[in-house]
């Protein structure tokens, strides 16, 4: 290929949790870069019968989402269609979201919150990385519910046809193991780099028996400054609050109530690896992505898909809908700035897009036979790798340690799956963010030992 024509040797992802598209980045639409964002009057009706709850761009990194918002799959029904049960053909309306996280805890007093958006000025990286590269003002999460089906998406074009929070991802065929058993990988490896052991792909059957991809995130800037990163890595957040051997260590995942600067943090410390090695940047694409909208308003309503599911699986539906809007940026030297994607995408066309450019005789593994792609046949490029610096506006405040913070919702549900996976008793004993880290490294330690020593 020419040296002018864009090349995309390495594909990086870093998905992050349970984030709209409106409330991270809804608020950059002005008349001259016409994202189809936050006009500022969009509004949903009260849960207590006072006037409508208007969006605001006076979100906070920390403090406004506590308690969790709903995002099941009946949560997700009541914030689209305005009702846990809607009926074949019912209009979506994106009107149910105050009237949903009011009711989070019998109360009314959180409704407003899930209104609040974030001003540009308050997400410095990733409104910086949206406005310098490609924003994706149409991606949506690939299920209508919660994390785990929607990362089976991410992995393998597939939920079983599960939408339930804690499916079995045990038998789950993914991408890797793709590139582990298809010979049109053959020339091709990946990478999954994880914060001390807290990933789900490490509870899927293939990697437990191969886990030669597995890497501690802590070597990422080694490995990109070294120029050696494979075709494609996948990067985990730190999903609790962890402190050892005397240090503090926020998690980053940006899961509610998780300080959003965290987060911020780590997207800049992902890129900037990246771009600081300039032939690893010219053939180098970063996707920042979340991986559903965790409750949080978007006004876009979810696009009716073919059904792609069996509804009887888990007696809900046919997998002929996608899930609400989530934040999808595009980052390479080949984008110029300000780039729009139009396109409609989800979860499946990480799948497929990793399919196309490292295994393009590969067979689908589910969704991804169908999902468009996100490389340079479809989105804008230029003719020659930019070579400017983006220079972010602000410095980040560093999270301050924390007391036993309790552990999320998403930390129990890891802890749980890992659990299975080795075979212990699923047990209430991890209730604090401490434990759950700690148990986390235990199990990967379990993992490494071949079984032995099993984490309490």
């Amino acid at each position: 290929m020419p040296d002018n024509q864009p090349r995309i040797e390495h594909l990086v992802v870093l998905m992050l949790e349970n984030r709209s598209f409106d409330h991270m980045l809804g608020f950059l639409q002005t008349r001259d870069y016409p994202i189809d964002g936050l006009g500022g009057t969009e509004a949903n009706p009260s849960s207590d019968g006072s006037p409508d709850v208007v969006v605001s761009h006076n979100a906070v990194a920390a403090g406004d989402l506590n308690p969790d918002p709903g995002h099941d799959f009946e949560d997700v029904n009541v914030q689209v269609f305005g009702t846990r049960t809607p009926a074949a053909g019912a209009p979506v309306t994106m009107n149910g979201f105050v009237r949903s996280y009011a009711t989070i805890d019998a109360t009314h007093r959180h409704g407003s919150s899930i209104m609040k958006c974030f001003a540009p000025s308050s997400l410095p990286i990733l409104s910086t990385l949206a406005r310098e590269y490609a924003v994706c003002e149409r991606w949506f999460s690939s299920v209508p519910g919660p994390t785990v089906p929607n990362r089976m998406f991410a992995h393998g074009a597939t939920s079983l046809s599960r939408v339930v929070p804690d499916p079995d991802f045990a038998s789950l065929r993914t991408i890797f193991e793709a590139f582990d058993k298809d010979p049109a990988f053959r020339a091709s490896d990946y990478r999954i780099y994880h914060q001390d052991g807290f990933t789900l792909l490490l509870t899927v059957g293939h990697l437990i028996d191969d886990p030669h991809g597995f890497r501690d995130y802590n070597r990422f800037a080694n490995d990109c400054e070294r120029g050696d990163l494979p075709a494609y890595s996948f990067i985990e957040p730190r999903y609790a609050n962890d402190a050892r051997d005397g240090s503090f260590f926020a998690a980053s995942d940006q899961h509610p109530d998780h300080d959003v600067m965290e987060g911020e943090r780590l997207i800049r410390d992902v890129y900037l690896a990246i771009r600081s090695n300039t032939k690893l940047w010219h053939s180098t694409m970063l996707l920042i992505v979340y991986d559903e909208h965790g409750g949080i308003y978007d006004h876009v309503p979810p696009p009716r898909i073919p059904a792609t599911g069996d509804p009887t699986i888990d007696n809900t539906f046919a997998f002929d809908r996608l899930g609400v809007r989530v934040p999808a940026v595009l980052v390479s030297p080949w984008i110029p700035p300000r780039t729009i994607v139009r396109t409609q995408l989800e979860h499946s066309s990480i799948v497929g897009t990793v399919r196309k450019l490292f295994g393009p005789s590969s067979q689908p593994l589910g969704r991804d036979a169908t999902a468009a792609t996100f490389d340079f046949d479809t989105i804008p490029h230029l003719d020659a790798p930019r070579t400017d610096h983006l220079r972010f506006s602000r410095r980040l405040a560093t999270a301050a340690p924390m007391g036993e913070s309790r552990a999320s919702d998403l930390a129990h549900l890891m802890v749980r799956q890992m659990r299975r996976t080795l075979g212990l008793a699923d047990t209430q004993g991890i209730m604090s963010d401490q434990q759950a880290s700690d148990f986390m490294r235990a199990a990967v330690r379990m993992i490494a030992d071949g079984g032995t020593n099993a984490p309490a």
